[in-house]
């Protein structure tokens, strides 16, 4: 009791925060002293503090998220060097599983020959197939941006041992176009003679399937003779 009458009875001053400007009531004669939220936030502020090493760092070297400016400032990362490319760049510190190449090396890796994801190339939705080829391959010129070239073009041009024009056409004689044996295919030297040959097939193709539609009217109406006297009626 005696300790709170004290209080009551001390002299009080107003002082101003120099940060937020809010007044308020205090026991000492200090006018600029900053309030209790405002110190708060100076001491919060001096503990996250970054503090950014100076100079390049080594291989193997470790750092916080924080003192490399990542969104991961708890995570550890640790600066590695690609096996591949030699690029340098941090990476995810996972112990002994920490990554020894860069994404875009990765990227490249799948496509190789003797990589495990490798699956002989891709087919397109069109039906034909596709390979992937490394840029110091001979028939490298025959691919696409992405580096991809055409199978049954790369089966032609490894026979005739030079690499194929932009205007010549690799044709597939029995139509199928995953059959990239070198006995199916055949060279034009432009697409007007494939043209006339895939419109020939496929009118073949329309009389043939029109011959069968017959065919099968002319059974049933064997089978069954009423058949064709109510359509002999209906004519």
């Amino acid at each position: 009791m005696a300790d709170q009458k004290t209080n009551v009875n001390k002299k009080k001053y107003i002082a101003t925060c120099p940060f937020c400007g809010t007044k308020r009531e205090i026991t000492s004669n200090a006018p600029n002293r900053q309030c209790l939220s405002c110190a708060l936030k100076e001491i919060h502020k001096a503990q996250r503090a970054i503090v950014i090493p100076k100079g390049k760092p080594f291989i193997g070297e470790i750092r916080y998220g924080r003192e490399i400016l990542s969104k991961d400032a708890k995570h550890r990362f640790i600066w590695a060097k690609c096996e591949d490319c030699g690029k340098e760049r941090w990476v995810s510190h996972r112990g002994t599983h920490n990554r020894t190449i860069c994404r875009h090396c990765a990227i490249k890796r799948r496509h190789r020959r003797d990589s495990p994801a490798w699956n002989e190339g891709r087919l397109l939705p069109n039906g034909y197939k596709i390979l992937k080829l490394e840029s110091d391959d001979f028939y490298f010129s025959m691919t696409d941006q992405k580096g991809y070239v055409s199978e049954h073009r790369l089966v032609m041009a490894k026979y005739l041992n030079r690499c194929l024009l932009a205007w010549e056409v690799v044709h597939h004689k029995n139509g199928n176009k995953q059959d990239n044996r070198i006995e199916n295919l055949e060279l034009l030297p432009t697409k007007r003679f494939h043209v006339v040959d895939t419109q020939a097939k496929s009118l073949i193709k329309r009389q043939q399937r029109k011959i069968k539609y017959l065919e099968g009217i002319i059974l049933s109406f064997e089978k069954k003779p009423e058949l064709r006297v109510a359509h002999r009626q209906e004519g």
